[in-house]
């Protein structure tokens, strides 16, 4: 998922070109199982971004309106849209 994805998401839109040290599940394995190892349910974050949704999650729950809903993108490809 990283060589595929190097970058990190940046869903807060806080920075650009970070690369990614982390894959995070935009549904939670808790919430949905079955979508573990679904990569249209994976997004790369550096661990900035990472502990800020984990964060989010824990305090309120859904976090996947700050994704695609599992089309994961490069940087490039967001900066395109």
């Amino acid at each position: 998922m990283r060589r595929r994805f190097p970058f990190c998401y940046d869903p807060f839109g806080l920075h650009t070109a970070t690369l990614c040290e982390d894959v995070h599940h935009i549904i939670p394995i808790a919430t949905d199982p079955t979508r573990a190892y679904d990569k249209r349910n994976l997004v790369t974050l550096c661990r900035a971004c990472h502990a800020e949704v984990e964060q989010l999650e824990r305090a309120y729950g859904e976090t996947s309106f700050l994704f695609d809903m599992g089309v994961n993108k490069s940087l490039a490809d967001k900066q395109r849209n």
